[in-house]
């Protein structure tokens, strides 16, 4: 989490999940083609309006495939075991881990925790529609590609 280092008092912030796969290695040279630019990052124009930012690293709370499934908070729950059908899967358990952090927030005197939005892309983002759906305290959501195009 970060907050503008000017801030007089809490700061609303956006939370990202993300992070929840593998590291990969860079495309090779040759199929590389060149990227547009960027400009500003969403984080610093986050920070420049006054709020914070944090990003929520989803495999910090569970892994995102089926050999994970006996690991992080799914497989604490289940003593190691294999999960059962009506357990649940990994989106559900990154809508716990946002909670939780959101759980943080409360405490911490920097955060205005009324004031709490959270944003994913993808599958982060089906997981962004679950956190809302199991937990009201968040103040909005941005839900970005969250399901493919039939």
């Amino acid at each position: 989490m970060t907050t503008p280092a000017q801030a007089s008092g809490p700061v609303p912030v956006i939370m990202e999940l993300g992070g929840g796969g593998p590291a990969r290695g860079p495309a090779p040279a040759a199929a590389a083609a060149p990227r547009p630019p960027q400009g500003t990052p969403w984080q610093q124009q986050v920070l420049a309006k006054g709020w914070g930012y944090a990003t929520l690293s989803t495999s910090s709370v569970q892994a995102d495939n089926g050999a994970g499934l006996t690991q992080g908070i799914i497989g604490l729950v289940n003593h190691g075991q294999p999960r059962k059908v009506d357990d649940w899967g990994a989106l559900r358990a990154w809508a716990w881990g946002a909670s939780r952090v959101l759980d943080y927030f409360e405490t911490d005197k920097a955060v205005d925790a009324k004031h709490v939005g959270i944003e994913g892309h993808s599958r982060w983002g089906k997981a962004v529609a679950l956190t809302m759906a199991y937990d009201s305290r968040f103040a909005i959501a941005f839900v970005s590609s969250s399901a493919k195009a039939a």
